[in-house]
């Protein structure tokens, strides 16, 4: 079990590496490019959702994701199109049925896990 001062630590970096790359999406896109968080079975998931179907900007959301997670290997170009091949038959197929004013491409999830493995090797 951790100690107190073992745990802050832990927090205090895991928040400071998922607001390094909240504040570059901002800056980046605006609001094109959300990290939206979540809790399941005592893990934090982190979540990057897309909110624009040009592959330019996946490509530099993948950018960006690489440098700040090494350990990820990121999409190629061809997978990337695939993502937004799947989101375009995705609202063809349910848009109409169940009308979003906005559906995001599902990007990319990590961990409280995988933050830690990265802020270890560091």
């Amino acid at each position: 079990m951790k100690n107190i001062k073992e745990f802050i630590i832990t927090e205090a970096s895991t928040t400071s590496f998922v607001n390094k790359i909240k504040n570059e999406f901002k800056n980046e896109f605006d609001n094109k490019v959300t990290l939206a968080s979540a809790k399941a079975n005592y893990t934090q998931l982190y979540d990057v959702y897309i909110y624009d179907d040009k592959l330019e900007t996946l490509q530099k959301v993948n950018e960006i994701l690489k440098k700040y997670i090494p350990i990820w290997k990121g999409f190629t170009d061809k997978e990337l199109q695939d993502k937004i091949d799947e989101h375009h038959n995705f609202l063809k197929e349910y848009g109409e049925k169940y009308p979003w004013k906005e559906s995001p491409i599902e990007f990319f999830r990590f961990t409280s896990r995988d933050i830690k493995k990265i802020i270890n090797q560091s």
